[in-house]
């Protein structure tokens, strides 16, 4: 997410798993929202988002419980790059 301050081009939407090996993707959401405020997020998980860990700054903008179909995600992608606007 540090990356993001010194890109020349700033993603509109971020796409994370929760379960990943380093950080988890509320950890990366969070980072990603700090560095480019006007990011739109969506978490992948296998949890609900109710038994998701509480985390004040890494909330994703929309969360999808796997398992999921393709049109699903483009459609939630869709939903997040709209709220951009």
């Amino acid at each position: 997410a540090q990356e993001l301050a010194k890109a020349d081009v700033k993603p509109d939407v971020l796409l994370a798993d929760y379960l990943m090996p380093g950080l988890n993707g509320l950890e990366l959401i969070a980072r990603g929202k700090a560095e480019a405020h006007s990011l739109r997020t969506v978490l992948m998980t296998g949890f609900t988002a109710n038994h998701l860990p509480p985390q004040i700054n890494g909330k994703p903008d929309l969360c999808l419980t796997k398992p999921f179909a393709m049109e699903k995600l483009l459609k939630s992608v869709r939903l997040a790059l709209d709220a951009n606007h």
